[in-house]
Parts: structure tokens; sequence; C-alpha cells
């Protein structure tokens, strides 16, 4: 399955919005957080849990807010063909 079809097909449902939102930001914001522990010498399996948690409900958090302002709204309009899209 091609990316852009992935993209497609999840951005049209809350689940796919929480699919793409932890792999989009909670799984970078994860691996940043683990290497800025490591480097600074504060590292540790505790630490490491807390770190994975905190991302995964922040990009939980981040799609229901994009689902709920954003992409309801574009979805409705498109339903209703009041969203143009320019032709080149």
């Amino acid at each position: 399955m091609a990316v852009g079809t992935l993209v497609k097909k999840a951005s049209f449902s809350l689940a796919g919005h929480m699919a793409l939102a932890e792999i989009g930001i909670g799984f970078p914001c994860t691996l940043l957080a683990f290497w800025l522990d490591y480097e600074r010498g504060s590292f540790s399996p505790l630490r490491a849990l807390w770190i994975s948690v905190v991302c995964a409900i922040a990009a939980v958090v981040w799609a229901f807010l994009f689902w709920f302002t954003v992409s309801k709204a574009l979805i409705a309009k498109a339903q209703q063909g009041k969203l143009i899209r320019r032709q080149r």
C-alpha cells in the first residue's frame, strides 16, 4: 500500500488521525526525549516509561484536537461541495 493511500484513508477517521499522530508526533518526540535524557545522563528505565507515556498521550490529545477542530469541518465542507479545489 502506498503511503499516500494510507494517509488518505486515515484522514477520514478519528482512529486514523490517532495512528498518524502516534507515528508522526509521538514516536519522534519519544526518540528525541530519549536522546536528550541520555546526553544529560538522566536516562533510566522508569524515565523511559514516563517519556513514552507522556509522548503517547500528547499525540492522542493532538489528534483529538485536530480531528474536532479542523478535520471534521473540512470533511463536512467537502461532502457538501463547498470545498473548492483550484484547477491548474
